[in-house]
């Protein structure tokens, strides 16, 4: 199984260590991944996305670091894996319980939750 990591990078100093931690992880339980914290400096916001939902279409599933709510990138990144049918799993489960996948529903609830975070709408 190949799996994307999906985290807030922007406004994160750690971003490259949290993202390094959970591709070894992934890794070492025998899991090809895929990082985008690899990619260089510098670039604008629009060819990050382009590149990083190239490297998403290549994958199975979209692991969900535990900041990732907070990244408009990983929001929009998990919407266009959902799309394109793919699994979603949460890193806090892997490093809780192993490897466990998001049932389709729990995923879009996730999505419209983050969602309605970003725009200040509470339940």
């Amino acid at each position: 199984m190949t799996i994307y990591l999906a985290g807030k990078i922007t406004g994160n100093p750690n971003y490259k260590e949290d993202f390094e931690a959970a591709e070894r992880a992934l890794t070492e339980a025998g899991e090809s991944v895929m990082n985008p914290a690899i990619l260089p400096f510098g670039w604008g916001y629009d060819s990050y996305i382009e590149i990083t939902l190239a490297m998403l279409g290549e994958c199975d599933v979209i692991c969900l670091l535990p900041n990732w709510t907070d990244s408009p990138g990983a929001r929009r990144e998990l919407m266009n894996a959902l799309v394109r049918g793919k699994r979603a799993m949460k890193y806090s489960d892997f490093t809780q319980h192993g490897m466990r996948l998001l049932s389709k529903e729990d995923a879009l609830s996730l999505l419209v939750t983050a969602y309605a975070r970003a725009e200040g709408i509470e339940k």
